[in-house]
């Protein structure tokens, strides 16, 4: 393959723009809304996780590039079997997506099915956390979610008097509060909790876990930037600490904060508590509106990791393999098994969710 290491950020662009031009509709690039700028101005394909989901189904290209987090490559893998998805940089990964272990899921709901005798215990898995997690969700009767749609996902199996058992939830305090349930009906698992601990038939069982950017908003952040304007309006991700969305006037998820902002009257100031990278490109494309992140030093180092190189590896690897001259560059591939199963769960996403 050709060495890319040693072209500048120039000459990567001009030969991205030029192979994507050459490979026309043979091939997708897949960014994701929370991406850094200058990847996402190659992505024929931008949205939040249920946005890219639904893409993925329904796109006609045979090479998906994804520059994003890799749970991304692996549901296109489920659900387009008969593509080829390359993960630009295999090591981009949200550290969600790793931070449970399958067998710890396994003990727990195991455990859960001998205790919780008055109700079916159905497990949830975020879209964010390993394919072998969403699987065995599948595999159990149960389902996946995306930040977006987990209130109403958890919502359709209290309806039906079902127990959930939710992994990982990043913000499970805040969905808790949002279903208005009871505190005792909800039990809370994290890593080191005692499996004896654990009681018999609550409505959830929510298994916690912290992302390491929402979770340290500090309430003087936002303080400090209505001390500036008085007249700033505060939204906060919806992953953020309890104490920091009580103090917003809106919540959301990446894909309800870029509508908030993008219908906001021109002039108006907003504060935003998510990643700063996205921030900023929202006060680039609405720059008829003030506005700034909560703090400018709490970045995702792992959206970081994917570069022009990476992009333009993938790309050359896909012309290669096209003219029978090499393999193509971090080739993503799931196991039958494994397949099916996290199939299960996301067709069930869609089909609760339409």
């Amino acid at each position: 393959m050709k060495d890319f290491s040693s072209m500048t950020k120039s000459e990567l662009t001009d030969f991205i723009l030029k192979k994507k031009k050459e490979l026309g509709e043979r091939v997708r690039i897949v960014g994701y809304k929370g991406q850094f700028d200058d990847l996402l101005e190659f992505s024929d394909i931008i949205g939040d996780a249920y946005e890219l989901v639904d893409a993925v189904k329904n796109t006609k290209a045979e090479f998906l590039v994804f520059t994003g987090w890799r749970f991304f490559s692996d549901i296109a893998c489920i659900f387009a079997p008969d593509k080829k998805v390359i993960q630009a940089n295999i090591k981009n990964d949200c550290p969600l997506a790793e931070i449970i272990d399958e067998n710890d899921i396994k003990k727990v709901y195991t455990l859960l099915k001998e205790r919780c005798t008055e109700k079916e215990v159905i497990p949830i898995g975020y879209v964010a956390a390993h394919y072998k997690i969403r699987s065995y969700c599948g595999e159990n009767n149960g389902t996946t979610c995306t930040p977006a749609n987990a209130l109403k996902v958890i919502e359709h199996y209290l309806k039906e008097n079902k127990s959930i058992f939710f992994i990982p939830a990043n913000d499970a305090f805040n969905i808790i509060t949002a279903l208005n349930l009871p505190e005792d009906e909800i039990f809370v698992i994290k890593k080191d909790t005692d499996l004896d601990t654990i009681p018999a038939n609550k409505k959830i069982y929510a298994w916690n876990v912290e992302c390491y950017v929402h979770t340290h908003y500090k309430v003087d952040d936002i303080k400090k930037l209505k001390d500036q304007n008085k007249d700033i309006k505060i939204i906060g991700h919806k992953e953020c600490a309890p104490e920091i969305l009580e103090q917003c006037d809106y919540t959301g998820f990446v894909g309800d904060i870029y509508q908030i902002l993008k219908e906001a009257p021109s002039g108006s100031s907003w504060g935003v508590g998510t990643v700063d990278t996205w921030v900023k490109r929202a006060a680039y494309e609405y720059s008829d509106k003030n506005i700034v992140s909560f703090r400018t030093d709490l970045v995702c180092l792992d959206m970081k990791i994917t570069d022009y190189q990476d992009i333009a590896e993938s790309l050359q690897s896909i012309e290669d393999y096209i003219n029978g001259e090499g393999e193509l560059k971090t080739q993503i591939d799931i196991s039958e098994e494994y397949r099916e199963n996290a199939g299960k769960a996301l067709t069930r996403m869609f089909e609760i969710c339409k």
